[in-house]
């Protein structure tokens, strides 16, 4: 079912440049603007090519600039800002029409002459396809294409530039270098002509990073203009690519390889539909597990992996383990999601997963306490859904043995299983949680000590390797000898190390008096809030972990206490806030210059992928009766509107604490559609009433 938009959804410009569209080429590589056709971020850009895949992208086509020629007039199809405040609006005026069927198509329309345009990412391929339908009613039309071209990292925006591009042509179309070795661009038509410019088009400017603070004003290199003529219906097509391709400048070619992207959503939902109850009904679900597709990715070697998120993110240790089950479990990609852990495993040194996979350049970072504890949540995940004991056992047990060994005996800096038991993650000027923004040297939200969610999540670890231990048998785990227990068997050594673990969890954590847990402590039994200025207990969503995941410390009614208090006062319409906006250091706008949006980022914004642990703990807690199924709906409902605005089709990766709750950060994000497709089909709760 095709999500459809119309004139009212872009009367001004700055209602049209906020909504925008997505495609990706399982590189990491994408095509990526406004339904107006108008460019507001340095990141949008035709083609957006993986040329590091799936993290490293350059951008090779910002824009394509369209206008129609009727009678000697010249009728603009595309928006734009430029230095000065000048904006050219003939995109909203001329667009009647915007859909996703299931990539991008546009209408416009001119007097009595209809132009249909759609955009799609050729599979595997740093390529984007434009095809034009010219609908004109027996008159004579001219199309005129302006591609403005650029070769740049996606997250710098260029100088400006006094020399042209390489530029070499040939019939129907160009290539463009900018620099001799650089990567190229591959301009071909089908029909018509091109006619050679070589050109500067100065001061293009990006509304949205200006509301950002960061550099908003860019040059692109034009190379020429590509020009069809008509009297009658004609279908022409443009390719830009970062190599040859086969056909490149055949009509056919490019109507092969729409066919095989329009077909592309039906295989995946038959790979789903074993998976999700009623898929085929379901229009939310669809659109979730279509969206799932978009970071799934391949790195240069052909390797599975995940895409924390669009426009900016690359791999991220926490962020595929968190995902894999979403995107891949649940969608029935059971070998995607083998290759994807025995990439993970691969990437880990002495028992820690990276915080930050190795890739586009930068190594591996290191820093990050709860990213290896989340391995055994997506193992057991993994197991659930496949069975498949002979890999775990094979190629992921040993990591996670050597996982434990190394909490226990401290063998990174900073992590460490304390005398109680508990984990400590104490580095000091080191983010190693997931609230991980800093400033400068300054760590926003420093959790020094045994922050909650990670002791939760060390709780279920050993309680998945006593079942695991059970499953699979072996040694006694050197790491945990001393932990107890009568057994020297291995599964008993765990059951030991989490019994002595759950009791101090219990002890340490829970504060009576509040109802809820403490988001850190640290020595002594004093609640430490996530500020190291102050003492005492504060409220963030952290805690949902103990009671959402499959093994949890804390006695039935204290979990309900724990979902209790977040929902009352953490929940908004997208999910909890991360922090109580009592809190003197709640902030709740994510938005302003960089500085301002970290200082936000943990600190009261909400985080969507929360919803998973939301409905997780509450439908375990309260029970599965047609009250609890009806608001666990009711927290997912709004997210098909969500689907309407923003990215298109997606989840975004935060929203403002404060209402209205406005999307902020990535327009695309891994785990947000991950978590809220997991629990939507886990759950059964689809389909959701209009």
């Amino acid at each position: 079912m095709p999500f459809c938009w119309g004139p009212p959804d872009w009367r001004e410009f700055d209602q049209g440049w906020g909504r925008e569209w997505l495609q990706t080429n399982g590189l990491g590589g994408m095509a990526y603007q406004t339904v107006i056709n108008a460019n507001s971020r340095l990141y949008h850009g035709v083609l957006v090519a993986a040329t590091d895949p799936p993290a490293g992208r350059t951008l090779l086509l910002a824009a394509l600039q369209e206008q129609l020629w009727l009678g000697g007039r010249r009728f603009p199809l595309y928006a734009a800002e430029w230095e000065g405040g000048f904006r050219e609006l003939g995109g909203l005026y001329r667009l009647t029409n915007f859909r996703l069927d299931p990539f991008p198509v546009f209408t416009y329309q001119v007097e009595d002459v209809r132009v249909d345009k759609k955009v799609f990412m050729v599979h595997g391929s740093n390529a984007t396809v434009i095809r034009y339908r010219i609908r004109g009613a027996g008159r004579r039309v001219g199309l005129q294409v302006t591609p403005l071209v650029n070769c740049r990292p996606q997250h710098l925006i260029s100088p400006g530039w006094s020399r042209p591009f390489r530029q070499e042509e040939g019939p129907g179309g160009v290539i463009c270098q900018a620099y001799q070795g650089g990567p190229a661009l591959h301009l071909q038509a089908t029909g018509g002509e091109f006619r050679r410019l070589g050109k500067w088009h100065r001061g293009l400017c990006y509304p949205l990073e200006r509301e950002r603070g960061e550099p908003d004003r860019e040059d692109h290199y034009v190379p020429g203009e590509f020009y069809w003529e008509t009297t009658e219906d004609q279908e022409v097509a443009l390719v830009a690519a970062d190599r040859p391709l086969v056909g490149i400048g055949s009509g056919m070619a490019a109507a092969g390889w729409e066919e095989v992207a329009r077909h592309r959503p039906a295989e995946l939902w038959g790979a789903a539909g074993s998976r999700i109850p009623g898929l085929a009904e379901d229009a939310f679900a669809q659109a979730l597990v279509v969206a799932a597709d978009s970071f799934v990715a391949r790195d240069g070697e052909g390797s599975p992996c995940i895409v924390a998120g669009y426009p900016w993110f690359g791999e991220w240790g926490r962020d595929t383990l968190i995902s894999l089950p979403g995107l891949c479990l649940v969608t029935g990609r059971d070998e995607v999601a083998r290759k994807i852990l025995r990439r993970v495993v691969a990437q880990s040194r002495g028992g820690l997963v990276p915080n930050r996979l190795a890739g586009g350049g930068q190594p591996a970072a290191m820093n990050s306490v709860d990213a290896s504890l989340w391995l055994f949540w997506t193992v057991d995940e993994f197991l659930r859904h496949t069975g498949d004991d002979d890999f775990v056992r094979r190629e992921v047990y040993p990591a996670l043995e050597e996982v434990i060994e190394a909490f226990v005996q401290g063998s990174h800096p900073g992590i460490r299983v304390a005398e109680d038991g508990l984990v400590e993650a104490a580095l000091p000027g080191v983010q190693l949680t997931w609230m991980d923004a800093r400033v400068g040297d300054e760590v926003i939200t420093p959790r020094r000590g045994k922050p909650v969610e990670v002791n939760a999540l060390w709780y279920n670890a050993l309680r998945v390797m006593e079942g695991l231990a059970r499953r699979f048998g072996g040694a006694t785990p050197r790491a945990i000898a001393g932990a107890g227990g009568g057994d020297s068997g291995a599964a008993a050594r765990y059951a030991a190390a989490a019994d002595r673990a759950g009791e101090a969890f219990g002890r340490r954590f829970w504060n009576a008096a509040a109802g809820c847990l403490g988001d850190v402590v640290l020595g002594g039994d004093g609640l430490r809030c996530g500020s190291e200025a102050r003492d005492g207990a504060v409220l963030r969503p952290n805690q949902l972990l103990a009671v959402s995941l499959p093994h949890g410390a804390l006695p039935p009614e204290q979990a309900k206490k724990v979902v209790r208090r977040v929902v009352g006062d953490l929940y908004t319409t997208f999910g909890p806030r991360t922090l109580d906006p009592a809190d003197p250091a709640y902030r709740g706008r994510h938005q302003g210059s960089l500085a301002e949006r970290d200082r936000a980022y943990h600190q009261g914004t909400v985080w969507p992928w929360l919803m998973g642990p939301l409905v997780d703990a509450y439908l375990r807690h309260y029970g599965r009766t047609p009250e609890t199924t009806e608001q666990a709906r009711g927290w997912l409902r709004p997210f098909r509107s969500h689907l309407r605005e923003a990215g298109l089709g997606t989840i975004s990766e935060t929203f403002d604490g404060d209402p209205p709750h406005w999307p902020r950060g990535c327009v695309a994000q891994a785990w947000s559609v991950a978590e809220v497709l997991r629990v939507y089909a886990e759950h059964g709760l689809g389909p959701l009433d209009p």
